[in-house]
């Protein structure tokens, strides 16, 4: 692993600690009792544990599996955005129904990501939206393509994976991981948190891509 990569994935850590920090998981209380909330909250936690993970095998050197939990990380703060703010009743409930063979089946039909993204764009604040859409653009096609063992798989196992790339991945989902972050600080009772986190893409900058926009803004 190179000094770049290192000095990175350590500034890395340094942001996932803040953000913990901030939310404090001892005194966090969500902002309501809904499922809708409920909902939200489980689905942008389930965003950094994947952040987490790819952290992980970043440092591993495992990169396939980093580059594809990415997608995965993406996935699910998208539904937490969606499940806030754009949702159907209907779908609160497939996704918190107790898990049984009907209730799977039933929660498959839940909206991908494109149709996600589009009811975001119809209802929720300009500033998730923008970012979630901007990186479908840029980055889902390629990340597909570690998912589903597609041609990226095997180029990368032959060319290796550029310094750039895995900084620029590794960059990107940090960026995801502050949007979670900043998620469940609006879905908490205390303004304080939300203020903090407002002010940690300054301060993590040389970790994070292009300044994200707020959500809510």
């Amino acid at each position: 692993m190179t000094d770049t990569l290192q000095a990175l994935l350590h500034r890395s850590d340094e942001l996932n600690a803040h953000i913990l920090d901030i939310l404090n998981p001892e005194t966090y209380r969500p902002a309501d009792s809904s499922s809708r909330m409920e909902a939200a909250i489980g689905l942008a936690l389930a965003s950094m544990e994947h952040g987490t993970a790819r952290q992980a095998l970043v440092g591993l050197g495992l990169m396939p599996s980093a580059f594809a939990l990415k997608r995965l990380q993406f996935e699910v703060v998208t539904r937490s955005v969606w499940m806030t703010w754009a949702a159907k009743d209907s779908d609160v409930n497939r996704i918190q129904a107790p898990l049984t063979l009907d209730s799977e089946k039933d929660a498959s039909k839940l909206a991908g990501v494109t149709k996600m993204l589009a009811d975001i764009a119809a209802h929720a604040p300009s500033g998730p939206a923008k970012m979630l859409v901007r990186f479908k653009k840029t980055s889902l096609d390629s990340l597909n393509s570690f998912v589903h063992g597609g041609i990226h798989v095997l180029a990368r196992q032959a060319e290796g994976y550029p310094l750039q790339l895995v900084e620029q991945v590794v960059r990107n989902s940090n960026g995801l991981q502050t949007m979670a972050g900043m998620l469940l600080a609006m879905y908490g009772t205390n303004p304080d948190t939300a203020y903090a986190m407002s002010k940690i893409q300054p301060l993590f900058a040389d970790c994070l891509p292009t300044l994200l926009p707020v959500p809510g803004s």
